[in-house]
């Protein structure tokens, strides 16, 4: 044994145990878990804050291409 974590009859406090458990072998083993809930109000919060989108790296790989087949002449 390494460690315990504690004991109790009590359903409410078990349940509370078993995620202290769960906390502590995750720190212990170094597993870092994502966290996803609220993963659609983050998203939109991340989408407000963007002012300006520039893209430039499909102008330089296919900008080349357009030249060559001619359609930078029309």
């Amino acid at each position: 044994m390494v460690t315990t974590i504690g004991s109790s009859s009590d359903a409410d406090e078990i349940q509370k145990l078993v995620q202290k458990a769960k906390q502590w072998i995750q720190h212990k083993l170094g597993i870092i878990e994502l966290d996803f809930e609220n993963n659609i109000e983050k998203t939109k919060s991340v989408l407000k804050n963007i002012e300006q989108i520039n893209v430039k790296g499909i102008e330089l790989l296919l900008g080349n291409i357009y030249d060559e087949i001619g359609f930078s002449s029309v």
